[in-house]
């Protein structure tokens, strides 16, 4: 299960000047602090913040879940830890074929077909109400309007290209 989650706390960015004697030139760090209560422009600047952030967020999100039906396979098949950063794994070549299998087997899965309705869709609708939920079901919509209709299978998926850029060779 995945949730996802925002946070909506402000926070102001503060800036102080400083003197590098090792490069003999003033500088400037920043850093952040939490604010409490509403700033001038906190309200506009987190429902920007939030706008811009949520598309980064949602992939993260499809590519985290992904991740971990991997590494859960994984370990289940070998009995082995994956060493991982994000979506990057390290293993050793003698597994490499169970590796292209455990692909296959997710992303050829009917599971990844409604993914974005079990991360995204489905709770968002279970969490709001009125206008908010009419247009939640009115993106809902429109998204599965958008959606592909082939069916990726075993015989036509190739693991080895799946995360290649489409028109390479």
């Amino acid at each position: 299960m995945c949730i996802i989650t925002w946070d909506y706390d402000h926070t102001e960015e503060i800036k102080k000047n400083y003197f590098n004697p090792v490069s003999g030139k003033h500088d400037q760090y920043k850093y952040k602090i939490k604010v409490n209560g509403k700033t001038k422009g906190s309200i506009r600047s987190r429902q920007s913040e939030h706008q811009r952030s949520f598309l980064p967020n949602l992939i993260h999100s499809i590519d985290a879940s992904i991740m971990r039906m991997f590494i859960y396979r994984f370990y289940e098949q070998t009995g082995k830890k994956l060493n991982h950063l994000h979506d990057c794994v390290m293993l050793h070549p003698n597994d490499v074929a169970i590796f292209y299998d455990i692909v296959t087997e997710i992303y050829c899965s009917p599971s990844l077909e409604t993914l974005i309705h079990d991360l995204v869709f489905s709770r968002m609708k279970n969490d709001t109400t009125g206008s908010v939920l009419e247009k939640i079901l009115e993106i809902e919509k429109e998204f599965l309007s958008n959606k592909d209709t082939f069916k990726l299978t075993p015989e036509v998926f190739d693991p080895k290209k799946c995360y290649r850029y489409e028109g390479a060779v």
